[in-house]
């Protein structure tokens, strides 16, 4: 029996092309390189990493984003930007000095800044966290809390 032509191609183009002709769809959300990124439940852990800066490519669904034990000595401004979903974030032992203010952060419910070698908070460091219920910073270098830093924190829980 003779196999029609184009029924030939077909099938030598399905087996034997080149992956570039048909390209395969990953429709799970990125991950950053030497992270861990749980898909279904949008939590993030790019803990004890060795991190020097947040890494990018942080799924915009995340949650939790858990960046303890890195090298981070200071959070800049915007390095959060598009994780409109984030309700946690922990920074323990990142060797944090300095921070920028947190921006884009609205749903943000939890941060931990704890064990690392913050010697000040500054004013508008936190605004536009008005969803922030517990802030932990104990166990770092706080000499300095200049007023009006937790101003715009109506629902810190103190105690």
């Amino acid at each position: 029996m003779c196999t029609p032509f184009p029924a030939l191609l077909v099938f030598l183009l399905a087996f034997y092309s080149p992956p570039s002709l048909f390209p395969t769809v990953d429709c799970s959300p990125p991950c950053p390189r030497h992270c861990i990124c749980y898909e279904h439940a949008d939590l993030v852990d790019c803990r004890d990493r060795g991190f020097e800066r947040v890494p990018r490519g942080i799924p915009h669904a995340t949650w939790l984003l858990e960046l303890g034990g890195n090298n981070l000595s200071e959070i800049d401004t915007g390095a959060f930007a598009g994780l409109w979903s984030l309700r946690v974030l922990v920074l323990t032992n990142s060797q944090i000095q300095e921070m920028q203010p947190f921006e884009h952060l609205d749903n943000l419910e939890k941060l931990d800044l704890s064990n690392n070698q913050l010697g000040a908070v500054g004013s508008g460091v936190f605004r536009g966290l008005s969803r922030l219920r517990q802030l932990y910073l104990h166990n770092n270098r706080l000499t300095v809390v200049q007023h009006g830093s937790m101003d715009m924190l109506p629902g810190l829980e103190v105690q």
